[in-house]
């Protein structure tokens, strides 16, 4: 009876507060390290990627395009690939890569608290690029057009007039965009069971750090009085309490284990997996391995954390779950 309730209570407690102790131990190096997710955004392989030819190749037959937000017209359709090779071409990919790192820090400055009211991205920089690249990205598309010999519809049949659809389209996008709000990640850790995780510098404006170290610690120490005692209810004596309480751990930790391995998979061929049957076509060929290459080097650190907390927390439970074993008398030999 004892170790049914103990195995029940481990499924709906102390397997979650592990799992969750053990995902923290393994985010919390990389969780709020900028250099991390700027790796994401800011690799030359992910744009060699998005300007391979197979993307353009397999892009949508057709693509609508309103010219001014969406009361400014009838959307116009615009053949697919012709389009998608010219912006592979002529779009401000460095002011784009630059959008994307000052997204980053946005989103950080609002989760660490650093700013006193909701991020906002100041997108001009961007729209003014974007802009610039017009003419040309018009020109390139009726180029495209025509050695494909797709139909052009009548709004859009002259460098000019496809500019300015495209400068249109370009207006109406906003100067700014709001990523997040700010201390959510504070307001979070207050809304959890263990309230303490939200008390000292920082919680009330942001998730700092140190404030991430402290909710770290904390639920790694919860979970080891929590597995202790699961291991005791269900255990008869020390040897076989300890041995109790290692099984409870490995499981958990075997999960953290294969969750780092699998993303550890060179390319992330698992995520690609889970991609639509559409996006998949996208990754054959110079695309997929250029992406695979850049999917390995900015899950490489992440997937060893993962994969070292995993086998730590594997070991140690290994470790107890053989007290018993040892503990033991040998029997005498006949």
């Amino acid at each position: 009876m004892r170790k049914a309730l103990a195995n029940l209570l481990f499924i709906f407690v102390g397997l979650p507060l592990t799992l969750s102790a053990l995902f923290l131990a393994a985010a919390r190096p990389w969780a709020l390290d900028r250099d991390t997710y700027k790796r994401f955004v800011e690799d030359d392989r992910l744009y060699a990627a998005l300007q391979a030819p197979e993307i353009a190749a397999r892009a949508p037959r057709s693509v609508e395009l309103r010219p001014a937000g969406s009361g400014g017209g009838a959307a116009i359709a615009l053949d697919g690939p012709s389009l998608a090779a010219a912006a592979q071409k002529d779009l401000p990919w460095p002011a784009i890569r630059t959008a994307a790192s000052g997204a980053v820090d946005a989103v950080l400055d609002s989760v660490e608290g650093r700013v006193p009211g909701p991020p906002e991205l100041d997108l001009r920089t961007l729209k003014a690029a974007l802009k610039r690249q017009a003419p040309a990205l018009g020109r390139d598309y009726l180029a495209n057009a025509a050695r494909t010999g797709a139909t052009l519809p009548a709004a859009a049949d002259s460098p000019s007039e496809l500019s300015a659809l495209l400068g249109a389209y370009v207006d109406a996008l906003p100067d700014t965009a709001t990523p997040g709000e700010p201390g959510q990640a504070a307001a979070i850790a207050a809304r959890m069971p263990l309230g303490v995780l939200s008390r000292g510098p920082g919680a009330a404006g942001g998730l700092t750090q140190a404030l991430l170290n402290r909710m770290t610690a904390t639920t790694l120490a919860f979970s080891a009085l929590a597995l202790a005692a699961l291991g005791a209810l269900g255990g008869t004596g020390l040897a076989s309490r300890l041995s109790r309480a290692g099984k409870y751990l490995l499981i958990p930790s075997v999960l953290v284990l294969v969750a780092g391995a699998v993303l550890a998979i060179p390319g992330g061929l698992i995520l690609q997996g889970a991609l639509p049957e559409e996006a998949r076509t996208m990754l054959i060929g110079t695309a997929g391995a250029q992406l695979r290459d850049y999917l390995a080097s900015a899950l490489g650190p992440i997937a060893r954390t993962f994969f070292v907390t995993g086998l730590v927390g594997a070991s140690l439970g290994g470790v107890l779950a053989s007290a018993r074993r040892y503990a033991e008398p040998k029997e005498l030999e006949e």
